[in-house]
């Protein structure tokens, strides 16, 4: 992961977790919302939003993901967000999320999402702090 600079003349990350442009590890964010399930995109269902490149897994779920992109884009740049709150921008196993409070987060692993579980408010409180003083904005 990278470790989060605290100088303001540090050359800032990413703001969305990509694999090779494509946000997100090509995983369809609309799918987690309209099937509960994580489903890989196609690059032919591609779409731009927020300076990175998402891929869906048809052309239904590229619209409904375009009609609601910022509530759907994951929170905290789809970075695992226990790892944003301890300073760090590590990218997720999309395999791992979960939805609270009509917000999709992602993790690096199953033991990150547990802990996510276990301490929910202070994780979130902690990464929007973080999370801001790094973009100087929130976790969206």
């Amino acid at each position: 992961g990278v470790v989060l600079p605290h100088l303001a003349s540090a050359k800032k990350p990413a703001r969305w977790s990509n694999l090779n442009g494509i946000a997100i590890r090509g995983y369809d964010p609309a799918s987690y919302f309209l099937f509960n399930e994580a489903r890989r995109g196609k690059t032919k269902f591609s779409f731009r939003f927020d300076g990175a490149n998402w891929i869906f897994e048809n052309a239904d779920t590229r619209q409904k993901f375009q009609q609601r992109a910022k509530d759907w884009a994951p929170a905290f740049g789809g970075y695992d967000v226990t790892m944003v709150a301890q300073g760090k921008l590590v990218d997720p196993n999309p395999e791992n999320w979960q939805i609270e409070d009509e917000r999709l987060f992602l993790f690096s692993s199953p033991a990150a999402r547990e802990a996510f579980l276990a301490d929910r408010d202070t994780i979130i409180d902690t990464a929007v702090r973080r999370w801001s003083a790094l973009f100087g904005s929130s976790d969206r």
